[in-house]
């Protein structure tokens, strides 16, 4: 008897009606409640870091020195050379980002941008939609920040997959593009620069957009790496580059 009562009163609650402590709860926050759920059980749940590779990318960079020569070396050196790179420092506790692989926060040399956001995707495998997912993540951090101005975020995507990476850099490129039947990735030329041209533009062009930097390990020679980046960061990409499993 006690459970069919139960059962009723969650019924009722669900409908937007009374809740045991007698309030009436309007159809509007029982929704809200029932999001606030699910936003706190996806909390609880495992992360994607449960991957070996995405543990091994974490630990790489889990130091200010790894991550001061991931930056140095996965963005253009126009935007790098206006950074304070000993400012580098991890900003995921502080925006609450623990689905994201690694957000950092540097300092710039310029009076008009106090700071910048680098968000870094790891990739060790082809991702067509990975846009999508880096703009849920931008759009994330920008309420978080909350105050205008709204900080300048610099996506970037680690790959070091086994494939050839063909996902457009530019949101917009996936308008443009088909999907391989049954596989989910685009055709190899849909990838090409060209996927990200205005070729074919709606009337008004395209109102929402994002770009990437695309950081390909494959493309690195080790030597270049070693140059480049520090011990722990250097060891780290050049294992990754030859870990494909």
């Amino acid at each position: 008897m006690k459970d069919e009562r139960l059962k009723k009163t969650r019924n009722a609650t669900s409908r937007g009606g009374p809740n045991p402590s007698g309030r009436a709860i309007p159809a509007h926050e029982a929704e809200s409640t029932s999001t606030g759920d699910v936003a706190s059980t996806r909390s609880r749940s495992p992360t994607k870091t449960t991957h070996p590779h995405d543990r091994l990318f974490k630990e790489v960079f889990s130091t200010v020195e790894a991550q001061q020569d991931l930056v140095g070396m996965a963005l253009p050196a126009e935007i790098t050379s206006r950074f304070r790179m000993e400012t580098v420092r991890d900003a995921g506790q502080e925006t609450g980002s623990g689905r994201m692989d690694l957000l950092l926060t540097v300092e710039t040399i310029d009076d008009s941008t106090e700071y910048v956001y680098v968000l870094l995707e790891h990739k060790s495998y082809r991702d067509a939609k990975v846009a999508v997912q880096l703009l849920g993540y931008v759009a994330g951090i920008m309420r978080k920040h909350g105050t205008l101005p709204m900080p300048i975020i610099h996506p970037v995507v680690f790959y070091h997959g086994a494939e050839t990476w063909t996902a457009p850099t530019e949101l917009t490129g996936l308008h443009q593009t088909v999907e391989s039947a049954g596989t989910g990735e685009p055709p190899k030329e849909a990838g090409r620069d060209d996927a990200n041209s205005s070729r074919h533009e709606p009337p008004g062009g395209y109102p929402v957009n994002l770009r990437y930097y695309l950081f390909n390990l494959e493309q690195i020679p080790p030597e270049q790496i070693a140059e480049r980046a520090r011990a722990r960061a250097a060891a780290g990409m050049i294992a990754m580059k030859f870990i494909k499993r």
